[in-house]
């Protein structure tokens, strides 16, 4: 397990023979504090510092290298949620208007309001107060876009994996989550997958995988039962992790495949012939008619659309795979020896984010995707129905020594889970 430690003076690179578990070499520490001092500026410095403004006289200057991508997107959800300055102005506005009666009157005031030597005057000068906002955002954090949440995530979490031999990645095929017969949607902001050293699999985005996902989500009020289907949604997604992960040396069966609705011709042998095919109408099936003047001549691409959709009938298939072809499931971090498979997922909510972790048993999986399970187990073992799941505390990334923290909790899974096995080296 890969740990930094955290002292304020970095110490200095040894080498080490160890390597991660895809062969590249171990990040030195050098490496992770970088970083860290690059986390821990102050925000109003770094936000001047992507402005391109100078620095403030007595503040060190800032220097970004590898967060600045996150710092860019920081400022923008700051725009939303940073309150930090949050303030008001009372300005009072002046303005002139003139006296209920005119000099012009014949006819004398009566005798009310203030006195007559105030009376006098044809002018009152009234103030009327505002109130101005003078903080850092331009509307509530309600009203965020969810991208820009997502990109504040994805560029946090980029810098760190990259590292440690790993790439995020958006879904390539729809996330579903399989129950027996269903595929339930879920929702997947990004993945972890781990990056090959071979260069050739590498420029056709070939990924191994994965290691753990990323779930941004834009509730902000959770009352009810919300809070509820909020976990239900983080569970779904850490399943798939799972099912996705034990497909290591599988293949995909697709439903459907050599079946005899799958491959005989698609038509019942009613009157007219196939779809699409050319022939006499049988009479008195269709009525003549006046159609008066021809129509115009449909364009190509109405024609073209016709003929798909001919040909998609007659060409029957089954349904489309759900295995992405360009991705080695592989279950990185995990031993032979260890029955439950550790699943890693970052959550994110409002400018917030957690660690998650879902322990699952082979046999849960094999149950939720094939509805069979092996009976003859351990009594002793913990039984394999039930989900483990543990959450850190919820890091907020506008604060310097929360996206320390988040840092340190993701640089030591990482760590952890890029390993070199014990027992493959035994195997070796």
């Amino acid at each position: 397990m890969i740990i930094a430690n955290d002292s304020s003076v970095p110490p200095l690179s040894s080498p080490s023979s160890k390597n991660l578990s895809n062969g590249a070499a171990i990040p030195s520490h050098e490496v992770y504090y970088i970083r860290k001092k690059e986390l821990l500026y102050n925000n109003d410095d770094a936000y001047r510092c992507i402005q391109r403004k100078p620095t403030l006289p007595g503040h060190p200057n800032v220097k970004l290298v590898h967060f600045r991508k996150f710092w860019e997107n920081l400022f923008v959800v700051g725009q939303y949620w940073d309150t930090s300055l949050d303030g008001s102005t009372l300005s009072i506005e002046k303005k002139s208007t003139t006296s209920e009666h005119d000099a012009m009157d014949i006819d004398q005031p009566k005798a009310v309001g203030p006195p007559v030597s105030q009376a006098t005057n044809d002018i009152n000068v009234q103030g009327q107060a505002e109130c101005t906002y003078t903080g850092r955002r331009i509307s509530t954090g309600s009203k965020m876009p969810d991208q820009y949440r997502e990109d504040l995530v994805r560029t946090f979490l980029e810098t760190i994996i990259w590292a440690l031999g790993c790439r995020i990645e958006n879904p390539r095929m729809l996330p579903r989550l399989k129950l027996q017969n269903l595929l339930i949607p879920v929702r997947h902001s990004a993945i972890v997958y781990r990056a090959p050293m071979d260069r050739q699999k590498s420029r056709q985005g070939i990924l191994e995988g994965p290691v753990m996902c990323v779930q941004c989500r834009s509730e902000t009020t959770f009352e009810g039962n919300t809070g509820v289907a909020d976990l239900l949604r983080e569970t779904g997604a850490m399943l798939l992790v799972a099912q996705e992960r034990a497909r290591e040396g599988k293949e995909e069966v697709i439903p459907g495949k050599d079946k005899w609705w799958a491959t005989m011709k698609r038509w019942g042998g009613g009157p007219g012939g196939e779809v699409g095919e050319v022939g006499e109408a049988p009479e008195g099936d269709i009525e003549m008619r006046d159609e008066g003047p021809p129509r115009a001549k449909r364009g190509k691409r109405q024609s073209k659309a016709k003929t798909r959709a001919m040909e998609a009938y007659n060409k029957l298939q089954g349904p489309s795979p759900t295995w992405d072809k360009r991705v080695t499931y592989m279950q990185i971090g995990k031993s032979k020896k260890q029955s439950y498979d550790d699943i890693y997922m970052i959550s994110s909510l409002n400018h917030h984010i957690s660690i998650v972790r879902l322990r699952v048993h082979p046999e849960y999986l094999n149950y939720i995707t094939n509805g069979e399970h092996c009976r003859d187990l351990d009594p002793m073992q913990r039984p394999w129905y039930i989900l483990e799941m543990v959450r850190s505390k919820w890091f907020d990334l506008l604060l310097p020594d929360d996206r320390l923290q988040a840092m340190r909790g993701i640089w030591g899974i990482m760590g952890f889970m890029m390993r070199t096995l014990e027992d493959e080296v035994e195997d070796e």
